[in-house]
């Protein structure tokens, strides 16, 4: 299957499964985002190519984000994008074994 084919499917799953109303201040406004999963996932794989695992909206310091999960040839990398403007905020490698370390 084509990789930019298959990132559309899980960016249009992912944003029929994003439209959740949110109650608490650590979660989403209701306000739809400027920034969509398709153009979060776009902006995160242009700068960290790879294969996206998951993707979703947050609240992080007042501000609404997508967190975009990407697996790399080097490992996950995390990547939060501005859902108001579409700005990198962060981008850090995800530790693979974290689960693993639970024990």
């Amino acid at each position: 299957m084509n990789t930019k084919l298959t990132l559309v499917s899980i960016a249009a799953i992912a944003s029929i499964a994003g439209t959740v109303a949110f109650a608490d201040d650590e979660t989403p406004s209701k306000q739809a985002p400027a920034i969509g999963y398709d153009r979060a996932v776009e902006i995160a794989t242009n700068a960290h190519p790879g294969m996206v695992s998951e993707t979703e909206y947050e609240r992080e310091d007042g501000r609404d984000v997508v967190v975009v999960e990407v697996v790399t040839e080097t490992g996950t990398m995390e990547v939060v994008i501005d859902a108001a403007n579409g700005d990198i905020i962060s981008a850090e490698a995800e530790d693979d074994d974290k689960e693993d370390d639970k024990g």
